[in-house]
């Protein structure tokens, strides 16, 4: 019998050794970061077992390690051949590294070992918090792992039917019983190896985030202020399903401000397949979906692509994602799995919108505020953003980080309205916990503006 620690590495090695290959061959003659390339590929790795358990359950094939690992071992053995055999220059790089470089003193240097400790030490905490403590959350036991469990007990995808929240994407639950069948058992705690594995990813794709536009000592400095924000940390250790939202969602922001850069490299492609993964996690997945296009015409715009390349890369990017997206809620037709009532009708809005607008005013302003899950990260923004009103005409970055901002803020608020799916008419009060999970989904582009504001100079021209 294979330890249970032996066969927690093999569930998390097949999926990240094959999306670090395909990551690494999606660049073709470039070289990316080695860090990375596998904090890439663990996403990459995990949304194709998610949709290959998909695609099987819905074909009625029993989950199996045989019969899920297989494939996969087939295609990682393919892909590392090809990942060995492709020519690569190592002096020809993807990734758009900055020149800033800042003069560190003594003062500097101080904190910035002080502040790898502090990742070391919070890293740490999350994996032991994590992989000690069961699942508790009423969510997680309700809606995720109860459906993992039957996964992995019973073997088939048709069962979901009579689970809680039948039409919920499934890529979390899909995950979890890929692990659970490594471990050959139902781990409490092991299952939930993928949500701190997701965050750690998401703090390296963070860290190349800042270090393509600023040096170490802020992209270091920036890694400090996205862990400072409590909710964040805790939700690395829970199973919910927002962190590994956050993840891609973030994650396909940073691909897309690289990737329009230059358009010949991997990011689009790897942007588009996240984007397509992220309508398999969460309700607003398709939504975020359609708002990375938006975000991909104006970087492309801003780029001064010509109209012609600019459709084209568009057309490229709808197609990969919502082909995903598809496939992805294509089970519930498959089983007869009818939609949650999401949708209020027009009378409905009518009636409590002045309660919704009440709830929604009540709900920014706590969640924003007066809650301890953000630490003082929302007040240093708009004193930032204050303080720093030339930086944003000065740098299409910062504009752009703002306009993403605001598009999620602003369908959040949408949704807040127009449906019953957030709020809680229950004496006139609202949910401002999903409220607060669901900016956890784009929370780190709040910490990178922050730094952008800080450590950017006052015009472009005059950077180093």
């Amino acid at each position: 019998m294979i330890p249970l620690a032996v066969a927690l590495i093999m569930s998390v090695f097949v999926p990240l050794g094959l999306g670090y290959c395909l990551v690494q061959l999606l660049f073709k003659g470039y070289s990316l970061p080695k860090p990375l390339s596998f904090a890439l590929g663990y996403g990459l790795g995990m949304g194709i077992v998610s949709i290959e358990m998909l695609l099987w359950g819905i074909l009625d094939i029993r989950f199996s390690l045989p019969s899920i690992g297989m494939p996969l071992l087939i295609l990682l053995l393919i892909t590392t051949v090809l990942y060995f055999y492709r020519r690569r220059d190592p002096n020809l790089s993807a990734f758009p590294l900055s020149d800033q470089k800042d003069p560190l003193t003594f003062t500097m240097k101080l904190l910035l070992g002080l502040g790898i400790l502090y990742i070391l030490f919070q890293i740490i905490f999350i994996y032991i918090r994590a992989l000690n403590m069961p699942i508790q959350t009423y969510d997680a036991l309700g809606a995720i792992s109860f459906k993992a469990k039957v996964f992995f007990y019973d073997g088939y995808l048709k069962y979901t039917r009579n689970a809680t929240v039948p039409d919920y994407p499934l890529l979390v639950e899909l995950c979890e019983t890929w692990t659970a069948l490594n471990l050959g058992q139902w781990h409490e705690s092991f299952v939930k190896i993928m949500f701190p594995l997701f965050f750690t990813s998401f703090l390296v794709v963070n860290y190349y985030l800042l270090r393509s536009m600023t040096s170490k000592y802020w992209s270091i400095l920036g890694t400090c202020l996205l862990l400072s924000a409590n909710f964040i940390t805790y939700h690395a250790t829970i199973e919910y399903r927002d962190i590994v939202m956050m993840y891609y969602n973030c994650t396909i922001i940073a691909l897309l401000m690289w990737g329009s850069k230059n358009t010949k490299n991997g990011f689009l492609v790897l942007a588009a397949l996240f984007s397509g993964f992220a309508c398999f996690i969460k309700y607003q997945g398709p939504a975020y979906s359609m708002i990375h296009v938006i975000l991909l015409a104006v970087l492309l715009t801003n780029e001064k692509t010509n109209i012609k390349n600019i459709l084209k890369e568009l057309l490229k990017f709808s197609i990969i994602a919502f082909g995903i997206c598809i496939v992805s809620y294509s089970y519930m037709n498959v089983f007869h799995i009818s939609r949650h009532p999401l949708w209020t009708n027009i009378q409905t809005i009518i009636d409590h919108f002045s309660i919704t607008q009440q709830n929604n005013f009540k709900m920014v302003s706590k969640s924003f505020f007066y809650s301890g899950n953000w630490n003082i990260l929302w007040f240093l923004l708009f004193i930032n953003l204050f303080l720093n009103v030339k930086k944003v005409y000065a740098y299409p970055a910062i504009r752009f980080l703002m306009i993403a901002t605001g598009l999620f803020l602003g369908w959040y608020f949408l949704t807040f309205t127009i449906t019953s799916g957030f709020l809680l008419y229950n004496g006139g009060t609202a949910d401002d916990f999903s409220f607060s999970r669901t900016i956890l989904q784009f929370f780190p582009l709040v910490v990178v503006l922050i730094v952008l504001l800080n450590a950017l100079p006052e015009n472009e021209k005059t950077r180093s």
